[in-house]
């Protein structure tokens, strides 16, 4: 891959200055110059690759841009944990903070929606639910919702178990799809 830095180096004459030679003045400038837009143009594409570069030490954003053959072996799925703080009602979830949310539920019904969904393929987002009390504590979600298999909503959860549902989508989320675990 030819850069605009080897293009400069490649310009860059190494037998200059010549020894017992009267050296032309413009040799040394044309050198100079060279060398300068070579340390430029490389300055430049280190910045570019300190901005964009997948690190093992960072967070990488693909930007939902195809990532094609990658092997995983031994991954997890990052938990975003709401249930030091129960709540009810409606609750947005940001699918762009993780696939694996947990919560703790007040008695009540709560109504749960997510954002951000990718516009195109297909996403999921698991909800790890526990109640606080043995009340009645239901559970639905906002938006076109397809429940899948059993499940009908609004759903009872209770307090003797997690509870998980799983959500996914193949539309950006105009379509959601619903299924109870546990």
């Amino acid at each position: 891959m030819t850069t605009t830095a080897s293009i400069y180096f490649n310009k860059i004459r190494t037998d200059f200055p010549q020894a017992g030679k009267d050296n032309d003045s413009q040799g040394f400038r044309d050198n100079f110059r060279n060398i300068f837009n070579a340390f430029s143009a490389t300055n430049a594409d280190l910045e570019s690759l300190q901005l964009n570069a997948v690190t093992l030490g960072g967070n990488n954003d693909f930007g939902y841009n195809n990532l094609k053959k990658p092997i995983l072996q031994s991954y997890g799925v990052k938990t975003v944990d709401y249930t030091t703080s129960p709540t009810s009602g409606n609750i947005s979830i940001n699918f762009l903070e993780s696939n694996y949310q947990k919560f703790s539920l007040t008695p009540g019904t709560t109504t749960f929606t997510v954002d951000n969904w990718p516009s195109q393929g297909y996403a999921n987002v698991t909800l790890s639910i526990t109640p606080t009390t043995t009340s009645t504590t239901l559970v639905t979600f906002g938006g076109s919702v397809t429940a899948i298999g059993s499940l009908t909503l609004p759903t009872s959860v209770t307090a003797t178990s997690i509870t998980f549902f799983d959500l996914w989508t193949d539309n950006g989320g105009t379509s959601l799809f619903v299924t109870k675990r546990g």
